[in-house]
């Protein structure tokens, strides 16, 4: 599981870091500091979500539930903790939110490719058997 976790977190901090290059040259400094803590958050959220999954498969399923919703709470708040942050630290929000938008965006993208890829060779192994 976190094997797959590890390519979706490269795409997302390169195109994190590509995008926010470019808005830091295009915007300022400040901009560029805003998307990078949305991406990071994002990151951040989908790490715990893929850590908490893991530990979910293995365990019961009560325990595997009770365990995906405490995960679920303890995001939202550490989320909100991270706007709250940003916004204390004077960051823009809505340029949070586009780094946070571009790395959710990032992620379905590569898990919609894996998973192409993934049925693409399932069906090569069926016709050659």
């Amino acid at each position: 599981m976190m094997e797959g976790a590890r390519s979706v977190w490269v795409w997302q901090g390169l195109s994190a870091l590509a995008v926010s290059l470019g808005l830091g040259l295009w915007m300022g400094a400040m901009v560029m500091a805003s998307f990078v803590w949305g991406a990071a958050l994002a990151m951040a959220s989908g790490y715990f979500l893929a850590r908490r999954v893991t530990q979910a498969a293995a365990a019961d399923r009560p325990r595997g539930q009770r365990l995906l919703y405490a995960g679920a709470v303890c995001r939202f708040l550490g989320v909100l903790a991270g706007l709250v942050l940003a916004w204390s630290l004077g960051l823009h929000l809505l340029v949070v939110a586009a780094g946070m938008l571009l790395a959710q965006v990032v992620m379905f993208v590569v898990a919609a490719l894996d998973a192409r890829r993934a049925a693409m060779n399932a069906e090569a192994e069926q016709t050659r058997e």
